[in-house]
């Protein structure tokens, strides 16, 4: 009968057949491997060559931003420097030196200081009794501002103090006193030493040039805008803004009538994370005090080892260790 009989089938393979079978499978293997890894190493170098090109690019116009914030500054430098000068009239490379040379002594602002010099003398110039009546009929230019404070830093610590007061004011002569509690004149010769006055004018007249020249590019490229987007404007470009404007207000509704909802879930996160944080304190700190018992108690295995200490007080320091 058929359940009566098993038979029973032992399959193998003699020692050729078996190495030709594991050598080809070994081919397929490495096959594959081979393809994966030509893959492998074409994706990273694209993704190698694509990240150069990407940091390179990003490198250029980080570049490029550097450069222009360079020229707008230093072009808003000159039309400072200028601009201030002309104000109190005096030549750039005067006022930037009287500036420069205030600033290292500790005053903050110079041009209100030189502002209360050139208003007291001119009252004087009109016939006015001021303090500053021995210059009457100078300019307020640098030679008479330096000539004040060589006359303030002669007379006596009272007469200065109201002599400064009733020019400058109260915080004015408190500047000012910064200037006379310092040698000017050699702070002058180690900031200035090799500055060109001549050649220094003349920067700021070429600077002047340029920053002209940058204002008039603003003004064209300001019109060629108004004059472009003008266009673009009404082309439907508000009408697909409002539209915009109008899905985000939906948007934001939504989101307001959820607020309740959206800040008790926030609330609850904040809870369990909380909570995280004082499990994970609690973890540490256990954790801490397992590492120094064991410190502790590998310390007391070396002292009894060496016979530091006997084994009674082995199991006592043990013992309490983790009491």
């Amino acid at each position: 009968m058929a359940g009566e009989y098993l038979i029973k089938v032992k399959a193998t393979l003699d020692q050729q057949d078996a190495r030709k079978m594991e050598d080809e499978l070994n081919g397929r293997f490495s096959r594959v491997a081979n393809k994966f890894s030509s893959s492998l190493k074409k994706g990273l170098k694209r993704l190698a060559i694509s990240g150069l090109v990407s940091g390179a690019v990003y490198s250029v116009l980080n570049d490029i931003e550097k450069m222009n914030s360079a020229i707008d500054e230093t072009l808003d430098k000159y039309k400072d420097i200028q601009s201030r000068a002309a104000g109190h009239n005096l030549l750039p490379s005067e006022y930037w030196k009287l500036s420069r040379l205030s600033k290292i002594a500790g005053v903050q602002d110079f041009d209100a200081l030189f502002s209360s010099f050139r208003q007291t003398l001119n009252k004087t110039n009109r016939g006015f009794n001021t303090p500053l009546n021995q210059f009457r009929g100078q300019a307020p230019d640098m030679q008479t501002f330096l000539q004040l404070l060589a006359s303030l830093q002669a007379a006596d610590p009272k007469t200065r103090q109201l002599g400064a007061e009733s020019i400058f004011g109260q915080q004015g002569a408190q500047d000012i006193n910064k200037l006379l509690s310092v040698d000017l004149s050699d702070l002058a010769s180690k900031a200035f030493a090799g500055v060109d006055e001549n050649k220094f004018n003349e920067a700021i007249t070429r600077g002047m040039a340029s920053a002209r020249e940058q204002m008039i590019a603003e003004v064209k490229r300001e019109y060629s805008n108004l004059q472009t987007r003008g266009q673009i404007l009404r082309g439907g470009a508000v009408r697909e803004q409002a539209t915009y404007r109008m899905a985000e207000d939906v948007y934001m509704n939504e989101l307001l009538k959820n607020y309740q909802t959206t800040a008790q879930v926030n609330q609850t996160m904040l809870t369990v994370q909380e909570r995280t944080a004082t499990g994970v304190n609690k973890t540490v700190s256990w954790l801490e005090k397992i590492f120094t018992q064991l410190k502790q108690t590998a310390e007391a295995d070396r002292q009894l080892r060496s016979g530091q200490i006997t084994q009674e007080e082995y199991d006592r320091i043990t013992g309490s260790i983790y009491e």
